[in-house]
């Protein structure tokens, strides 16, 4: 079916492959809502400011991304919600200060590595579209 359209080059073969294979499945297959896949095309089909704001990141470095994408804002993130439902679920069944501030130690571990996680694949994600634009545009 749509095997024909994945294309590897010698760096970043992995994510191309990952990237050709996301738009595959999402694209060509009819069970997606056409809003949906429309959402989800615009992911992948980058503006030229896209690329700009992307080539700004990249410049930063990336553990600055990681760090300051993954760990901090989706952390942060991922923890005000875990550590409100921890907190509400212990003012309603108290087991103690000793179990509040051990659920909350673990719900901030769980967070920081989901969003080292999420910042790792996110960069590897979008450097490899970046890496397809720029590649088709200079007509490798």
């Amino acid at each position: 079916m749509g095997r024909k359209n994945v294309k590897t080059h010698q760096s970043g073969a992995g994510q191309l492959i990952v990237v050709n294979f996301i738009q595959i499945v999402l694209f060509q297959e009819s069970y997606l809502p056409i809003n949906m896949r429309k959402a989800i095309k615009k992911l992948f089909d980058w503006t030229p400011s896209d690329v700009l704001a992307w080539e700004g990141l990249r410049q930063q470095g990336f553990w600055h991304f990681v760090v300051g994408y993954g760990v901090i804002a989706f952390g942060l993130f991922l923890f005000t919600l875990a550590g409100g439902i921890t907190i509400f679920t212990w003012f309603r069944a108290p087991l103690g200060l000793a179990s509040l501030l051990f659920q909350l130690a673990v719900d901030v571990g769980v967070c920081l590595l989901g969003g080292l996680l999420t910042g790792l694949l996110t960069w590897w994600l979008e450097d490899g579209i970046y890496d397809r634009i720029i590649k088709s545009r200079s007509g490798r």
